[in-house]
Parts: C-alpha cells; structure tokens; sequence
C-alpha cells in the first residue's frame, strides 16, 4: 500500500477503482442472468421441462445466498482484491462447466459454483467506502452500480444473436473466457486500491462468531436484510430464469424480440441506478427514497397480473422498465445505509449478511413459478384452451409471486431506519477494510 486517495494522483487512482469495479458490477449480473437468453435452447438441447431448467437459475442465487456471509467475512480478514481475484477465477471456472456438459447435474452444480463466485459486493462496497466521501458514498455507488445494465444489456440481444450464430454451449464457452479476461485485467487495475489503517486481526471461529453477533443484534439489520431479500430477489426471479417466455408466451415476441426488451430496460438503469444515487444525497435521504422505489415495484408486479397477454411489445418494454426501476434501483441507497449503520471494521460482514438472503429467496421463487407455471399449464390444457391461452393463464397467474414478494418490500422499508447523517467510522477518511 503505497498511495492515499487523497495523494496528488488520487484522482487518477480512483478513476481506475471505479472502471475495474464497475466492470466487475457488470459481469456479476450478466453471469447470474446469461441464462435467460439461453433457456429456450438449453431446454431443447438437454430434454428438460419447464420445473428443471429452473433449477439452473435457482442454483447460481442458491450459491450466491449461500456464500455471502462467508464472503464477507474473508473480505474483511484477507482482503477485497484477493477474494475479487478468486472469486472472478472461480466464476470463469464455473460457466466453462456449464459449457462442457450435456447432463443436467453438473450443469446445476456449475451454476452453483458460480453462483457462490459472484459474492463479490462486500470487496466492492469495502473497496468504494474507502476512497469516496461519506456525503458522496451513495452517488458513486450508483455508478458502479449503473455498470450492471451493461451486464444486462450484452445478457439481451447480444447475447441472443451470439447464440443463433454460435449456439448455447460456444455462447458459454466465450463467457468463461470473458471471465478469466477480466480477473487478468482488474489485477492491473486494482493493485493497491487504497491503505488500510487499521491492523486486521487474525481470523478465527471466535472473532467470526463476534462480528455475525454484533451485526445480527443490531436492530437496524433486520429490516434491511428483510428489503432486501424481496425486492431485488423479485426481481431475479423474472431476470434469472422467466423474463424472456414470458415475453414469448405473453406477448408473442420472438426470442430477439424478448432481448431488445432486456437491453432497452438495461439502458435504462444506466440513469435510473445513478439518479436515485444522487437524488438521495441530494435529498440527504435514504429512506423516502427506497420506499419510493418499492412503491413502484409492487405497482409494476400488479401489472404483470393484470396485463397478462394484453401488451404488445411498446408496452411489455415500458412494463420492463417500470418494474426493473421499482425492484433495482434503490441498491446504492440500500448499500450506503448499510454503510452508514455499520462500523467500518464490519463492513464486509455487514455487507455479506444483509445480501444472504435476497439469492436464496429468489430461488425458491424462480420453482414456485416454475411449479405456479407447470400447474396452471396442466389445467388449463386439461380445460381445453388453445395454446397461447395456456401461456398468458399461466404465466400471467405465476406472476403472483412477484406481487406478494413486492408487497412485502413496501411493508419493509416502512420499518428501515433513516441513516443519513449518521457517523461513517472509518470510512473515507479512516480505516477499514482494505484491499490488499
């Protein structure tokens, strides 16, 4: 550790913190959610129903859940750029299974692997509170943030027409590779990111099992993990798995279709994940801003109800926008109130422990809709609808699921409490946790 963000060249070196983290925010969603795209093919390659291709998209948010408290622990005692590097190897690893494989089993479990790889946003936030002003932590949060639109956007269209040209398996052949790129590259980038101040303790059972005790009783923790695992877990249920047959089977969008939708709404949270950023520091809110935002979640989850086969394709884009905003949007005020609410020292633990729910939440979802979809397929064929009846009845009624989980996010960020303003300790202009 040689230079302070606030040296003559911190701008320079903050600049290059952000573009590798940003980096990083985008592959992370593109790797949970490439399998959308994807999914049509797979399940005609692999002879798999509706109820086991869900379990592909379950299985990375199983292995991300899984992982995120131990994520965070290992962040704050080794290190965020040691765990960004083996963490982005292990993801690479992860998608060329997938890739290799024809059988359901190991594809399941190298979608878990990488899963658990994806962990990464305690090194991030843990990186980021270091080298940003508290007064600005949430606007360059929603920078990083706004990158993951990108990793939706190449998970879309471009995507979609890589797998006509080169098919699914070639598709993830190159996504493994663009993996290991990119650990390559962030290990240019983020060679000594910024100081740790504070020597960091050994790591041990005791000292682990102190850390999760102080963040599980403190009483601001519970309604923020609780936010957090309905609301962007509705939202992975849709992006990790359905989004695109529901296009298909709803609207009567072709597979191309289904992915200019997701690039448009991507391009979209390239201003939405930013602005809410900024709108809170402006406000100097957190709270007015995430219940805001899961207002209009529940509102978009009602529509896909309700809407159900009677929206073309102008309105299943609006839809698409409206509901990514209201179930994504608040993530950089979500993480500068655990920021502003948490010590420094357990900002990776804080961090780790407040995301441990949302992955596991939404899959469990992604085969309740899966098993919502099969059911309501069986009767209503056995009814004797027509085809495209079959697929607006059930999928329109899985989406119900998305209505209860946003339901309760409104409910939860009435209890958060408002952090703004509160004492940063050892933020950016303390210690933490480092990256060595």
């Amino acid at each position: 550790m040689t230079e302070s963000p606030r040296s003559s060249s911190a701008g320079r070196t903050l600049t290059l913190i952000i573009v590798g983290l940003s980096m990083v925010s985008a592959l992370t969603i593109f790797l949970r959610i490439c399998i959308t795209a994807l999914l049509p093919d797979i399940e005609a390659s692999m002879n798999i129903t509706a109820t086991q291709a869900s379990l592909l998209g379950s299985a990375v948010l199983l292995g991300y859940g899984i992982m995120q408290i131990p994520a965070g622990i290992l962040t704050d005692a080794l290190g965020a750029r040691r765990m960004l590097m083996m963490f982005l190897f292990l993801a690479g690893l992860g998608t060329l299974f997938v890739a290799a494989t024809n059988a359901l089993p190991v594809a399941v479990a190298g979608r878990f692997v990488t899963g658990m790889a994806l962990s990464v946003y305690p090194a991030i936030v843990a990186i980021l509170a270091l080298c940003v002003p508290a007064e600005r932590f949430a606007s360059a949060m929603g920078v990083v943030f706004s990158a993951t639109a990108f990793g939706v956007i190449f998970g879309g269209t471009p995507l979609a027409l890589l797998n006509q040209a080169v098919g699914w398996k070639v598709s993830l052949f190159l996504c493994g590779g663009l993996t290991f790129a990119l650990m390559l590259l962030l290990g240019y980038l983020i060679k000594k990111p910024a100081p740790s101040a504070v020597p960091r303790p050994p790591l041990s059972t005791a000292a682990m099992k102190n850390d999760l005790l102080q963040v599980f009783r403190t009483k601001e923790f519970w309604p923020l993990v609780l936010w957090q695992m309905v609301v962007p877990g509705t939202f992975f249920v849709l992006a990790a798995s359905w989004w695109t047959k529901y296009f298909i089977l709803t609207g009567s969008l072709t597979k191309l279709e289904a992915g200019h939708i997701f690039m448009a709404q991507s391009i979209a949270g390239i201003f939405t994940l930013p602005l809410c950023g900024v709108i809170s520091d402006k406000i100097r809110s957190r709270k007015k801003v995430i219940v805001g935002i899961s207002v209009l979640g529940l509102a978009a989850s009602l529509s896909y109800v309700l809407l159900a086969g009677k929206l073309g394709f102008v309105g299943l884009l609006l839809q698409a926008i409206v509901f990514a905003t209201g179930t994504s949007a608040a993530a950089s005020c979500f993480l500068a109130t655990v920021k502003e609410t948490f010590p420094s020292r357990l900002l990776g633990t804080a961090t780790g422990c407040c995301n441990m729910l949302y992955p596991i939440y939404a899959a469990a979802m992604t085969v309740v809709f899966g098993l919502l979809v099969s059911s309501k397929t069986s009767a209503l064929t056995a009814a004797g609808l027509d085809q495209n009846a079959v697929g607006v009845g059930a999928y329109g009624f899985a989406c119900w699921a998305l209505v209860i989980g946003s339901a309760a996010g409104l409910v939860f960020s009435l209890l958060i409490k408002e952090s703004y303003g509160n004492a940063a300790e050892g933020s950016a202009h303390g210690g933490g946790p480092g990256a060595h």
